[in-house]
């Protein structure tokens, strides 16, 4: 299963992808504004994706609130470095990333976009002319482009956003075999305030008009939100696509009620299924929700969550059953909260038709302290669409939800004091799973554990890590952002952490706050905790001279010590700003630890600006089940130079070469659930770009591996299988 979502905002569209919610508060009654809506992304790619990052960001400026101070301040050269080649390299691009493709595979795309300049007095507006996009497979083999000139109408005059909708489909315009892609559109008019939106869909290597434009299959008179795939292994495909539009009166009331205006304004969710005979999309649910009814803090809570369950789509929509507060005339009158309310919970099955099969009513009061400025109630604000639950609470086939209350508190205009509950299909109350959170982090599963969250709570003016199995809700350890080792002084961490499996348990990296320094050289330190969290060990990282800030990326999969190098030291990817000839560098740097045969460390790669630009993003595609970093640079803040790693670093690019394209039946394959059997012979998995990443004799359990597509060789057999 896959499931792609993104944010339409009014202003353009962006592309967010998230593993985490973040309790950010706002000021109460501001009203809906779709810009802030983080529709999160399930399918991770990365613990670097930019949803993960920015929860780890947003906690540390909580723990270091007090202390300005990032970390210390080193004053010398730059070190030397020598840079592997990259297996493939793109650019000058507009832009790039990563794209759902077919059979659970992750594909790759570029985006190259012409504009027309139009010079005026004081400065130069650029008008969108055409784009051209182009696709890759999992083995950077180009598969097909599209290109199309932008179709103005008379009254509309620049595009501040053009995207590409990043999930490849292939039958849900027709049935041809095709591949098919979505370009979404902002368009601004000449009318100030009113931006159009539309969806343009178009087949690779299909049709071209006369002048050599792609045409256009199908068009969405609004942009795609949310997208669905809920094709089963071995079936046909089955793709849901949502669209979310705002709604507002035509005209003021001429009594300046504007509290009249704000009942009459509304979000319309439509979701569409496979498209007819005329190609295009069937709407399958409409569903209005008035802005003053959107659940949670109505700014940031999602109100629609899709997913899959046994093979079942579903579509998950949430509102309050009457508006949060009471009536009020002006923003800036002292909006009172409504005493009860309850939040409302509709599920749908998606088909042909969409049939609602539950509702459920979580009846709620506003907490009566008197700091207490408002009580917001919200599912998908702890793992998105993983806080509904079919299976885990109960057998009845209805659904359980985790529920987020988050208080607004007096004086905490940055966080949201939330807690975290356990509700039934009837409304009723289950367990806690964690109550008076300052924020929280979803860490990696680990097979034969329940799924994990650090939750982040204030003790004795100290912030704690709470870490919760969040099926019991059990509190597995409680960590002290200070760290005491044997007496030592107390030395503060980060919330930079995951967890990684340790033979049938786990243990946890966290970045420590501050490095430490011998002969000029600066060494950033990594505690690993075991599940209790007592202290286990610390891994110190050459980082070299002129550090002026540097963080980690922690995360699973990128934890293991033969994700970036084959041998067994532990490597850390870090992203380093150095003071250089009196000016910053800011640079890449995977990097060994400490060790008694590397006593200094050692550089595994290392990525300084250069010729290509200035470094701009960095994401090992390590939980994709694809061995590839991608590294991205710009030379002038409007194109990108992208190279493509291909790891382990020190591995060669090819593990099974032609073996695949022709092999013969010597061995029997059964791939049952998470095994792959094939008596006497050894079994061998390998990523989809012929790496070598496990193997066993008579079977081989895959459990432990992240969801993806991947190739299962015995003998002279070898299979395609997607976990």
């Amino acid at each position: 299963m896959k499931i792609f979502t993104h944010i339409v905002s009014v202003a353009a569209c962006a592309l967010i992808a998230s593993s985490a919610a973040v309790a950010v508060a706002a000021p109460l009654g501001v009203g809906f504004d779709a810009a802030t809506y983080v529709h999160k992304n399930m399918v991770v790619r990365s613990g670097l994706d930019k949803g993960r990052s920015a929860t780890i960001d947003h906690i540390n400026v909580l723990l270091n609130k007090d202390d300005a101070a990032a970390s210390p301040m080193f004053n010398a050269a730059a070190r030397s470095y020598s840079v592997p080649d990259p297996t493939v390299t793109f650019g000058p691009v507009s832009t790039f990333g990563d794209i759902d493709g077919p059979d659970g595979e992750v594909w790759f795309y570029t985006m190259n976009i012409e504009n027309t300049a139009i010079k005026h007095e004081y400065f130069t507006e650029y008008r969108l002319k055409s784009y051209t996009v182009n696709i890759y497979d999992s083995q950077f083999k180009e598969i097909g482009s599209i290109h199309d000139e932008m179709d103005y109408a008379a009254d509309e005059i620049r595009v501040p956003a053009c995207v590409l909708l990043p999930s490849v489909t292939k039958n849900f315009f027709n049935d041809d075999a095709k591949y098919e892609l979505v370009i979404g559109l902002a368009v601004n008019t000449t009318t100030p305030g009113i931006t159009r939106y539309r969806s343009l869909a178009y087949q690779l290597n299909g049709e071209k008009d006369s002048d050599g434009s792609d045409k256009i299959i199908a068009t969405f008179p609004e942009l795609i939100c949310n997208v669905l795939d809920a094709t089963t292994e071995g079936g046909p495909e089955n793709i849901y696509m949502s669209t979310m539009t705002e709604y507002f009166p035509t005209d003021f009331p001429e009594n300046g009620d504007m509290w009249q205006y704000r009942m009459e304004s509304f979000v319309r969710v439509q979701i569409y299924g496979k498209a007819g005979q005329d190609g295009q999309p069937i709407e399958i649910l409409s569903y209005d929700m008035c802005h003053l009814n959107l659940p949670g803090n109505q700014e940031t809570s999602p109100f629609l969550l899709t997913l899959s369950d046994g093979g079942k789509p579903y579509a998950v929509l949430s509102h309050y059953k009457e508006t949060l507060f009471e009536p009020y005339n002006s923003s800036d009158e002292d909006m009172v909260q409504r005493k009860e309310n309850a939040l409302i919970i509709d599920v749908y099955e998606l088909g042909s038709t969409a049939v609602r099969s539950q509702q459920t009513v979580i009846p709620f009061k506003k907490d009566s302290e008197d700091d207490v400025i408002g009580s917001f109630y919200s599912i998908g604000d702890l793992r998105y669409s993983q806080d509904v639950n079919f299976h885990d609470f109960d057998n009845s086939g209805k659904a359980a939800f985790y529920v987020t209350k988050g208080n607004k508190v007096v004086g905490s205009d940055e966080v949201l004091e939330s807690s975290y509950y356990v509700y039934m299909h009837d409304g009723t109350r289950k367990s806690t799973i964690f109550e008076h959170s300052q924020s929280t982090l979803p860490l990696s599963d680990i097979a034969g554990c329940e799924p994990q969250n650090m939750f982040v709570s204030l003790g004795n003016n100290q912030y704690v890590f709470n870490f919760v199995d969040i099926l019991s809700g059990k509190v597995v350890s409680s960590v002290n952002q200070y760290l005491e080792i044997d007496n030592s002084d107390p030395d503060p961490l980060l919330s930079t952490m995951d967890r990684v499996a340790d033979g049938s348990s786990y243990k946890y990296a966290v970045e420590m706050r501050y490095p430490i320094e011998e002969d000029d050289i600066a060494y950033m330190r990594i505690a690993w905790l075991n599940a209790d969290g007592t202290p286990d060990h610390i891994d110190e990282v050459n980082m070299g001279k002129g550090v002026n800030y540097a963080k980690s990326f922690l995360e699973s999969k990128t934890l293991d010590p033969t994700t970036f190098h084959s041998d067994k030291h532990q490597e850390y990817i870090l992203l380093i700003k150095r003071g250089v000839n009196g000016g910053t560098s800011e640079e890449l740097l995977i990097g060994q630890t400490r060790t008694e045969e590397y006593p200094d460390g050692r550089d595994i790669l290392y990525l300084p600006p250069g010729e290509k630009g200035f470094l701009v993003s960095v994401v090992p595609y390590s939980a994709a089940g694809l061995p590839t970093l991608a590294v991205a640079y710009s030379p002038d803040n409007a194109t990108f130079n992208v190279d493509y790693y291909t790891l382990p670093l020190d591995a060669p690019h090819s593990g099974i070469g032609e073996t695949i394209s022709d092999v013969v039946s010597e061995a029997d394959i059964v791939f049952d659930g998470n095994t792959a059997y094939a008596e006497g012979f050894t079994i061998e998995l390998y990523s989809i770009h012929g790496m070598l990443i496990a193997s066993a004799t008579d079977r081989l359990d895959i459990s432990t591996f992240p969801a993806g597509a991947y190739i299962v060789k015995a003998g002279n057999t070898a299979k395609k299988i997607i976990k």
